[in-house]
Order: C-alpha cells, then sequence, then structure tokens
C-alpha cells in the first residue's frame, strides 16, 4: 500500500555523471570589461589615414619627413576611424608628449 503523498516508487535520482551546467564555464573565462561584445560590429576602418595624419602632425609642426614617418607607422596599425578621430582632435601638446615618450596614442599600437 502506497501511503497518501508519497513519491511513485518509478522516480530515479538525478544522474551524477551529467555535467552541471555552472561546471561548464572554465574559471577565468570572462571577457575583458573593454572588449566589443559579441555581435559588435567590426571598428570602421580609417579613410585617409596617411594624409589625415600627415595634415594633422603638420599642423602640430612635426617635420614633413617625420610626420610622414611616424604617420606611416601609426596607420600600419589598421587605425579605426574612431582612433583617427581621437588623433585629429587630441591637442599639439598631448601628441608631442605621447612622441617623446614612446607611448600609444588613443589606443593605437597597444596590445591587447
Amino acid at each position: 500500500m502506497s501511503g497518501c503523498g508519497s513519491a511513485p516508487a518509478s522516480t530515479t535520482a538525478p544522474d551524477a555523471s551529467a555535467p552541471d551546467p555552472v561546471d561548464d564555464v572554465p574559471a577565468g573565462d570572462v571577457a575583458a570589461p573593454d572588449a566589443p561584445a559579441p555581435d559588435a560590429p567590426p571598428p570602421i576602418a580609417a579613410t585617409n589615414c596617411d594624409s589625415r595624419c600627415i595634415s594633422k602632425m603638420s599642423f602640430c609642426g612635426f617635420p614633413p619627413d617625420l610626420a610622414g614617418q611616424g604617420c606611416t607607422l601609426l596607420c600600419d596599425f589598421q587605425v579605426s576611424e574612431e582612433q583617427l578621430g581621437c588623433v585629429e582632435t587630441t591637442s599639439c601638446g598631448d601628441i608631442q608628449n605621447a612622441v617623446v615618450a614612446g607611448v600609444p596614442l588613443c589606443g593605437i599600437g597597444e596590445e591587447g
């Protein structure tokens, strides 16, 4: 006789060999906070990078040969429109400081 409210005799215990869904996520497998969302469109490549960069560097007083060399190096990083826009709006003093210190400007050339 079965008692009132008792579980049927045919119930099975959960399969102990089945993976726990929480265990499927490896530790440390979290996207960096500044990483683009997986469904985000790729950045738009800057148009006329060399000429726009040289224009800014010339405006800031860099000699033409130095501006040309620097802009070639900068544009080789496949600069996005957003990054080149940042360069164009950065003060000449900040650009000169970045060049002298050898640090990336507007995130261009940063490893990550």
